[in-house]
């Protein structure tokens, strides 16, 4: 039988050949087998990868001057039109060459190999380039001036380094690069503020874009479309994940960096600032064996960063902990952790369901948007588990009616819900630097948190089922014990850890 193939396939190419040279022929056209040109990728990228299945054309040989172009069919308008384009692009005389179906397809073949090197040629040099550079300049960036300063003397391949080196030196969270009608503004949010970091020509952004989403292995002809796609960079002694975002806007393309440094995730809970009746409530909520825990908080308000320094507190050998996250952000030695993708329709809810088939002890689901997710997350936590959890919800008091909103029964979270944790970020004062401020201006340097903890008590929940307004809620809540957001800033204030400005940028939208 592969003999019969083999003859069936060579009797294939003959006949193919043959029609190819009388078509030459007919046109008065030369006729090849390109099988005889070990083609390079220089000739081959005269017609993009595209352009060459579109329109079935291929260049196998290329000089100064002049290239010659094999094509299946030459009297196509259409293709005539195309390499008319070509040759002018080019300032090139071009020669057309009467080529078989087959003939073209090995070329093909061969010109998506060359591609396929070219690209992992590319990654590598990136790669081992942007980690001595980064390493390099991580060293030299220690202010926004020094980025300044040393971004006029950079070519625009070191600019990447640059600025990944400039945001981690800077303990920035996220990078902003914003094209504009003139020139691009890069932006650093730091402490949760946008700050100014760069300005640069619009002739220096393009190769920027381009550096950034090759390290990203995004598609670098797509700028139409949004993308996202993320890369690990080493900078200093230490090894940093970039997430990254694209999207088209009215002057080029805008993409945002989120910084994720992976010495983030050893926080403890000690650390980011809870009071101390806080913390004693967290703590006796998440030693117990099964029932909810969930954190709310707008975007950028610390929610992830508190449920890992939950999950650290909680990882040990003896338990089995199981996180469902969308995008995973920090890498947890001792947990297992799935990504949400719901483009293969893996989504929270399906998710959850695998996830308690594999006998967690502690599941952590990224966030519940809808109310499948929230019914299996709720039945989890009245069967054994403990779970963890974010919510949108402006406050601890309207986290719980959040869930009935979903369609949610209001029974259903009765003994469910260990604790709810609502919290904002705010800004620390950095005391040396204000105490040297002749204007006495505040200087801030970190983030702390500023929280209100719910531990639901059967009154409360009563409220709940029978839909009581917010202000009776809010009572029954601060009659059981809770301190609001507004009054733990307060008390944050009152101690000198930050400013009553700060409270009032981040709590006014709280409702408390």
């Amino acid at each position: 039988m592969p003999n019969l193939q083999r003859a069936l396939s060579h009797l294939t190419r003959q006949s193919e050949e043959t029609y190819a040279r009388e078509k030459a022929e007919h046109l008065g056209l030369p006729y090849e087998i390109l099988d005889r040109y070990p083609t390079g990728y220089e000739a081959f990228s005269i017609i993009p990868w595209e352009d060459a299945l579109r329109y079935q054309a291929v260049c196998y040989m290329r000089s100064r001057r002049q290239a010659k172009i094999a094509v299946i069919h030459p009297e196509d308008p259409q293709v005539q039109s195309f390499l008319k384009q070509v040759a002018n692009t080019y300032k090139i005389n071009l020669g057309l060459t009467v080529v078989s179906e087959s003939s073209l397809d090995n070329s093909l073949a061969l010109y998506d190999q060359l591609i396929k090197q070219k690209k992992r040629g590319e990654v590598e040099k990136v790669e081992a380039d942007k980690k001595a550079a980064a390493r390099n300049y991580s060293q030299l960036v220690k202010t926004l001036g020094d980025l300044e300063k040393y971004a006029e003397k950079v070519s625009t391949t070191d600019l990447f380094d640059l600025v990944m080196a400039a945001a981690v030196s800077q303990n920035a969270s996220d990078i902003h690069i914003e094209p504009g009608e003139k020139d691009a503004v890069v932006r650093f949010r730091i402490d949760g503020v946008l700050q100014p970091a760069l300005h640069l020509p619009t002739s220096t952004l393009k190769p920027l874009l381009s550096r950034i989403k090759l390290a990203a292995n995004l598609k670098l002809d797509l700028s139409r479309q949004p993308q996202d796609g993320r890369f690990a960079l080493a900078i200093g002694q230490e090894e940093v994940d970039f997430r990254i975002s694209t999207m088209p806007s009215q002057y080029g393309e805008s993409i945002v960096m989120r910084v994720l440094r992976q010495g983030t995730e050893r926080l403890n809970l000690d650390q980011l600032g809870f009071s101390d009746n806080d913390l004693k409530l967290i703590r006796e909520s998440i030693a117990r064996p099964y029932g909810m825990v969930i954190v709310t908080g707008p975007t950028g308000s610390g929610k992830t960063t508190t449920l890992y320094a939950i999950l650290n507190e909680l990882n040990n050998p003896e338990r089995k902990i199981i996180t469902l996250e969308d995008p995973i952000e920090y890498r947890l030695e001792g947990i297992e952790q799935s990504q949400i993708d719901t483009s293969r329709n893996y989504t929270f809810a399906d998710a959850l369901r695998a996830t308690l088939r594999q006998d967690p002890d502690i599941v952590m689901v990224g966030e519940i948007r809808d109310e499948e997710t929230a019914r299996i997350a709720l039945n989890a936590a009245l069967t054994g588990h403990l779970v963890l959890s974010t919510v949108h919800a402006n406050n601890a008091v309207m986290t719980l009616p959040r869930l009935v909103d979903m369609g949610i029964e209001p029974f259903f979270l009765s003994g469910s819900i260990n604790l709810v944790i609502a919290q904002r970020l705010v800004r620390k004062i950095d005391q040396a630097a204000t105490t040297a401020d002749a204007t006495h201006k505040a200087h801030y340097k970190g983030r702390c948190v500023v929280a209100e903890t719910l531990k639901p008590t059967p009154e409360f929940e009563r409220a709940v089922l029978k839909k009581e307004d917010f202000t009776t809620l809010l009572d029954l809540a601060r009659t059981a014990g809770m301190t609001t957001m507004n009054e733990d800033g307060q008390s944050k204030v009152k101690n000198g850890l930050t400013t009553l400005e700060e409270i009032l940028r981040v709590t006014q939208e709280s409702d408390l």
